[in-house]
């Protein structure tokens, strides 16, 4: 599954949980809207996951571990972690911000359709 249709589905049940306060289901609604501000909170906590350069070549497997480590020194990747101890966070691999590369977001839907 891409993670915008993650992403999407859970914008769908935010919308039911209007339709069931609408028919009086409280209780099922503040469920449902618990239930997706969990989700959300799932996959933020998931992207944001700092990898340190060999964790990042694992789940980047077309580049090798020097290839990260000079992007992270060259400002191409952002660096998550202090100095001497390089980390990369898993947005920035998966191209969830609007500055990665179109092959990362390529690879990030691939790897999330499994």
């Amino acid at each position: 599954m891409k993670l915008t249709t993650m992403v999407d589905r859970i914008q769908e049940m935010e919308a039911e949980v209007t339709t069931l306060r609408e028919w009086g289901a409280d209780a099922q609604a503040d469920t449902l809207k618990r239930a997706c501000d969990r989700f959300r909170a799932i996959i933020t906590e998931w992207l944001d996951e700092p990898l340190t350069v060999g964790q990042a070549t694992e789940e980047c497997p077309w580049w090798e571990a020097r290839t990260i480590a000079g992007k992270l020194r060259n400002g191409d990747i952002q660096q998550a972690g202090a100095h001497g101890a390089p980390l990369v966070l898993r947005r920035d691999l998966f191209g969830v911000s609007d500055d990665a590369p179109s092959e990362f977001k390529e690879w990030a839907e691939d790897l999330i359709d499994g």
